[in-house]
C-alpha cells in the first residue's frame, strides 16, 4: 500500500516564501508608484509641495456684474477711464477712443482710431501732462483701422492728455503734425 501522506504534503500549493515575495513585490510598486507621484511632480496640477484640486463650481450661482470695472493681476481694482478723440486735422472724418486703467503699479492703455491711410509715415500715440509729451508708440493698422494696446508699469498716469500724431521720423521723438487730441 502507498503511503498517501506523502503525496498530500507535495501537493499543499505554494508555501509562505512565495506569498511574502509577492507581498514584498506589490509594496515595492506602491512605494515607487507613491514616489514618483508626490516628489517628482506626477500630477498635473501641483503647486510647490501640494496639490491643486480642481472642482466644479456649485449649480445655482448667479453672475455678478462688474459693470466697467478692470481688475490688476491681484485683483485689485483699477481705476478706468474711456474718452472720445476729437479731430484736429481732417474736418470731422477721423473717429477715435482712448480708454486707460491703472493702480497697483499696472498701466493699461487701448487706442483706436478710424484714421485715413498715411501713405508712408506713421500714426504715433504720445501721452500730454506737466511734464511734458512722452512718446508711447506707433499704431498698428492698415487702411482706415488703427489701434495701439500698452500694458505697463505704472509709469504713466500721470499724463492726462492724449494725442495721435503722423510722424515722418519716429526715431526723433519730437511731435509733428496732431491727428487727433483728447484729455482723461
Amino acid at each position: 500500500m502507498r503511503d498517501l501522506s506523502k503525496s498530500f504534503s507535495a501537493n499543499r500549493g505554494p508555501n509562505r516564501n512565495y506569498f511574502l515575495r509577492i507581498g514584498i513585490l506589490v509594496l515595492a510598486v506602491g512605494a515607487v508608484i507613491f514616489l514618483a507621484k508626490n516628489l517628482l511632480g506626477g500630477g498635473i496640477y501641483t503647486a510647490g509641495a501640494g496639490a491643486v484640486t480642481l472642482k466644479d463650481a456649485p449649480l445655482g450661482l448667479v453672475p455678478v456684474a462688474l459693470g466697467d470695472t478692470t481688475f490688476a493681476a491681484g485683483g485689485t481694482n483699477l481705476a478706468t477711464q474711456s474718452i472720445t478723440l476729437t479731430d484736429v486735422k481732417y474736418g470731422g472724418d477721423a473717429k477715435g477712443t482712448a480708454r486707460r486703467s491703472y493702480g497697483a503699479g499696472v498701466y493699461k492703455l487701448d487706442v483706436s482710431a478710424t484714421l485715413p491711410d498715411p501713405k508712408n509715415v506713421a500714426y504715433v500715440v504720445w501721452l500730454v501732462g506737466e511734464s511734458g509729451t512722452r512718446l508711447v508708440d506707433v499704431m498698428s493698422g492698415s487702411k482706415n483701422s488703427w489701434s495701439l494696446s500698452l500694458s505697463d508699469t505704472d509709469k504713466y498716469s500721470g499724463y492726462s492728455g492724449i494725442w495721435i500724431t503722423l510722424e515722418r521720423d519716429k526715431a526723433d521723438s519730437i511731435v509733428e503734425e496732431h491727428v487727433m487730441e483728447g484729455s482723461f
